[in-house]
């Protein structure tokens, strides 16, 4: 997935993600690690993943520029074992008023089913403005 300029219609909000598997969007049993400079926070048995920092507040000002990154879900239709997912992130921070830079490394460990889908929703509100681009898909 590649994200371009994704502004939320509130500000300071994050950016989360969850996947499709078995017929319904999975949330429950999601782990995660994400790194910005020299901090890291380890999340376990979480409803999603949070693409961007924990702590991170993005802007709703168009100027700013949204959230701008990639996820790479790894091999979502085999069925042998858990699903991970990795994500570089970056975007105006409303807290540190600059720019933030977020690594994400994670995996749905809710079942090895196949990975069908995903969604991605702010903390509140609705996505205002961005492009998801989806690559790898085969029909």
């Amino acid at each position: 997935l590649l994200i371009e300029g994704l502004v939320p219609v509130n500000t300071g909000n994050g950016l989360y993600l969850q996947v499709y598997s078995g017929g319904a969007y999975q949330t429950s049993s999601y782990s995660y690690t994400q790194v910005i400079y020299s901090n890291w926070t380890a999340q376990n048995g979480q409803a999603h993943i949070r693409l961007s920092w924990v702590n991170n507040q993005i802007s709703n000002g168009a100027s700013n520029g949204g959230y701008n990154g990639m996820v790479i879900l790894q091999n979502p239709s085999q069925t042998s074992s858990y699903k991970h997912i990795l994500a570089h992130g970056c975007n105006w921070d409303t807290n540190f008023a600059g720019p933030l830079i977020t690594e994400v490394a994670g995996a749905w460990t809710g079942g090895t089913g196949a990975i069908t889908g995903f969604q991605l929703f702010m903390a509140s509100g609705n996505i205002a403005s961005g492009r998801i681009r989806i690559y790898g898909v085969k029909a």
